[in-house]
């Protein structure tokens, strides 16, 4: 029928609309926060505006698989509950147009997006995860954003250079390290390099001809100590620049050929021995990849389960739309992390549990669908 294609037309259109609004606000949001969190760790590292640009699009690659289905919910609830409001649904209903018209714009519009969400999830996050480690690597290696003739305030010290370039090389250093209040450091010297140490996650002051000045806090001149030298490496732990997120190894920083080896390796060998992964736990590796076959398939349950949920209740309008969504994304992410948590005692294999929100997801929305087919309009 015409009037069913104009229907669904109309419905996709205003589905998308309400989708791309909430997406894009929630991803502002979770942005911004990322941004102002480490405000503080993108500034002290220096952080270039190419590699801003960078930290940004890996923020919204990562943050996309996430925001979408929550947004595609939204966008889908609204849109029935403006249509139910307005008498519409009612009106399909009379004239014999059943929740197929509704429901067929709906999930093609949640395949599409569960397509989208599979193909960063399998082929994107993970090395999103990877660039941002390179981009505060690479920053790191630069030294700080240390600049020539410029006191500049790294965590609690203080370090001053003459001359600095993009290779690291420093001519004229001076470090103040006050970290320790029971102890003043102050090293200077000629010239030295800066380096970042992957394996350990300190940024490297290696020195050459110069002195180290120790001063006990309020103890005067006879603790005041001096020790030259020819050569000296002056570490910088900045592993909490980086968060723990950024850290090398970890799941979700792994394609999933590398998370299928851990996994297989874990069988016949301990992960504690494994000094390159920081999450010694298997189950972690096991979340991680079916996690990444689960979560992709959410706006299609989302779909399936909006249709029923928004002819279902009545008054409110769009704000039943914000509630309802707020209910079954919490709902659902709890149940994510109960199957979560039952992988990690070892009561259920990963392969089984994280499919159950799904299968749950699907069953409710199942039964109501059925259930509104057989049930006369109100």
């Amino acid at each position: 029928m015409r009037l069913s294609r104009i229907l669904m037309r109309q419905i996709l259109v205003e589905t998308s609309t309400y989708t791309v609004l909430a997406f894009t606000a929630v991803v502002l949001t979770l942005l911004g926060q990322n941004l102002i969190r480490r405000m503080d760790a993108l500034t002290t590292i220096g952080l270039t505006s190419a590699d801003l640009l960078v930290v940004i699009s890996s923020l919204i690659t990562m943050l996309t698989p996430y925001a979408v289905p929550i947004a595609f919910l939204f966008g889908c609830l609204v849109c029935l509950r403006r249509m139910a409001a307005d008498g519409e649904i009612l009106a399909m209903q009379t004239n014999g147009i059943g929740s197929a018209t509704l429901l067929v714009p709906t999930v093609a519009l949640g395949l599409a997006i569960s397509l989208l969400c599979g193909y960063l999830m399998l082929f994107a996050e993970f090395d999103s995860r990877r660039q941002m480690v390179t981009v505060f690597k690479q920053a790191a290696l630069r030294g700080g954003g240390l600049g020539a003739g410029e006191f500049r305030n790294v965590g609690h010290k203080i370090v001053y250079v003459d001359d600095h370039n993009r290779e690291g090389d420093l001519e004229g250093v001076m470090i103040v390290d006050y970290s320790n209040p029971q102890m003043l450091i102050r090293v200077f010297a000629e010239t030295g390099i800066v380096y970042f140490d992957d394996s350990t996650q300190l940024l490297h002051f290696k020195l050459r001809n110069g002195d180290v000045q120790l001063q006990e806090a309020g103890q005067g001149k006879e603790k005041f100590r001096r020790m030259a030298f020819d050569d000296f490496d002056f570490p910088y732990d900045i592993s909490h620049l980086l968060g723990d997120s950024f850290a090398p190894s970890r799941p979700r920083q792994m394609s999933m050929q590398e998370l299928t080896n851990v996994i297989e390796l874990a069988e016949s060998e301990d992960l504690d021995t494994i000094h390159t992964l920081h999450e010694k736990d298997p189950a972690a590796y096991a979340i991680e990849r079916e996690r990444r076959f689960t979560l992709p398939l959410v706006p299609l349950l989302f779909a399936l389960i909006a249709v029923p949920l928004g002819q279902r209740v009545s008054g409110g309008g769009r704000a039943w739309g914000v509630v309802l969504c707020i209910v079954v994304v919490a709902l659902y992410y709890l149940a994510v992390i109960g199957s979560e948590s039952l992988v990690r005692v070892d009561l259920l294999p990963a392969q089984i549990a994280l499919w159950i929100p799904n299968v749950l997801l699907a069953g409710l929305a199942a039964f109501m669908i059925i259930r509104d087919e057989t049930v006369a309009p109100q």
